[in-house]
């Protein structure tokens, strides 16, 4: 019996050690596009939502325009170019990509599963439509205001990720029209090394033990019985 039991508590050890050793850290160190521009990518077209589309420079505009856009923080609305958030009617393009570190035994550009969801909160102007890596997780109903909404449950790559954001501008009948996006609240985890073990339960734990002390008795037995 103290076989078993000893060898149940070890390798209950094994699995939280393993647990415990593992590297989280938050998806918000990967994609993280509050308050700058540096990692954006913005592109263009007028009259096709499928491109191609033309490369543009990302700019922070404030949030100063009446209404569902200074419901947002200042300074963390962006679109192709700075001040002015007035554009033509037309298609435009938000993407943003990162590369998560392979996890060991897992091939690189295979889908992977955050230890946490990963998700975030998005706003645009005006119709809004969200991709992971080319497919389609979110979009808005109608060509009107999408105000901010929460998505989450996806899964990610191991190595490089592509988040972007499709939004057709709208024109009114004085052709003044703004287009923004606003992205914030990024959640998620992720192992950085490997994911961990399940823990054994205790009736595992038991089985284990009990077959490593079966294991010991006839080797036990055997030896004792050549010596006779």
């Amino acid at each position: 019996m103290r076989w078993m039991i000893l060898s149940a508590a070890l390798a209950f050890a094994s699995a939280v050690s393993s647990t415990a050793d593992a590297a989280i850290v938050s998806l918000s160190s990967y994609f993280n596009p509050t308050n700058t521009t540096a990692n954006w990518q913005v592109g263009f077209n007028l009259t096709s939502s499928t491109g191609p589309f033309v490369a543009g420079t990302p700019g922070l505009i404030n949030s100063d325009i009446p209404g569902l856009w200074a419901s947002q923080p200042a300074n963390t609305w962006i679109n192709d170019g700075t001040g002015n958030s007035v554009r033509s009617q037309g298609w435009y393009r938000y993407a943003q990509s990162f590369i998560l570190p392979d996890q060991l035994g897992v091939p690189n550009g295979s889908a992977v599963t955050p230890l946490t969801p990963f998700g975030f909160s998005v706003a645009a102007d005006n119709e809004l439509q969200v991709f992971v890596n080319g497919v389609s997780v979110y979009a808005s109903v109608g060509n009107a205001f999408s105000p901010l909404v929460n998505i989450s449950g996806f899964a990610l790559n191991s190595g490089l990720n592509t988040i972007s954001f499709l939004i057709l501008n709208t024109q009114p009948a004085d052709g003044s029209s703004p287009t923004g996006l606003h992205v914030s609240g990024i959640k998620g985890s992720y192992d950085d090394e490997q994911p961990p073990p399940p823990i054994p339960e205790p009736a595992s734990l038991l089985l284990w033990g009990g077959l490593g002390g079966l294991g010991l008795a006839i080797r036990f037995r055997k030896k004792f019985a050549v010596k006779r």
